[in-house]
């Protein structure tokens, strides 16, 4: 398990936590929906990562100027 798997996995426990719900169907969610969830936060990372980086490099780019 990544660390962002781990860190999402927390997130999750401490939610579903807050919301009463058991063990079993914790361990269902993170069975059937961690995967998924990981994976959009990844992507989700990598695009505001992009973002900033493009815009950096136009600031960058325009005090050059």
């Amino acid at each position: 398990m990544t660390h962002l798997s781990e860190s999402v996995r927390t997130i999750i426990d401490d939610k579903l936590t807050s919301l009463g719900v058991g063990q079993e169907f914790k361990d269902m969610v993170f069975k059937r929906y961690l995967p998924t969830i990981t994976e959009s936060v990844e992507e989700m990372i990598d695009e505001e990562i992009d973002y900033i980086v493009t815009q950096s490099e136009i600031s960058i780019t325009r005090t050059e100027l």
